[in-house]
């Protein structure tokens, strides 16, 4: 797994369309930036969120 700090530019946009909708999430790709960011814009009105990757480690990081 490599793990940069130079990405997350697309948190704007991801912003405004989470804000934009209220149903249910599918995040097709796991990150260090859009994984967390959506589980916590989910938590406050318990929407659902659901992750897929295909890289193993990427999904034991973020597992829990």
């Amino acid at each position: 797994m490599m793990i940069s700090i130079k990405y997350g530019s697309h948190l704007p946009v991801l912003t405004k369309l989470v804000n934009m909708t209220d149903g249910p999430i599918l995040e097709l790709g796991i990150g260090l930036y859009s994984t967390p960011f959506l589980h916590y814009a989910c938590l406050p009105t318990k929407r659902k969120l659901v992750s897929y990757d295909d890289s193993q480690s990427w999904i034991r990081y973020f597992r829990d």
